[in-house]
């Protein structure tokens, strides 16, 4: 699953990151990579974009973004 197919409040661990090289550097950086756990806080009113909580951050992704980041729900 990725995490536009989460919900507002649901937990996860990053199993896999599925995107451009310039675009995964810039999320691990973020630390949004396999292995860490994240929140999805928010979702904004036309599912566009998600804000989730990730290494104590919160990170705003656009909804091609967030479908490139595959989580198994803990």
């Amino acid at each position: 699953m990725n995490i536009t197919e989460m919900g507002p409040g649901d937990r996860g661990t990053v199993a896999e990151v599925n995107c451009p090289p310039e675009l995964k550097e810039r999320l691990f950086s973020l630390r949004v990579r396999p292995g860490e756990e994240i929140c999805l806080l928010k979702i904004s009113f036309f599912r566009k974009t998600f804000l989730i909580s990730a290494a104590g951050s919160r990170i705003a992704l656009g909804k091609e973004v967030a479908e490139c980041v595959n989580v198994c729900r803990a």
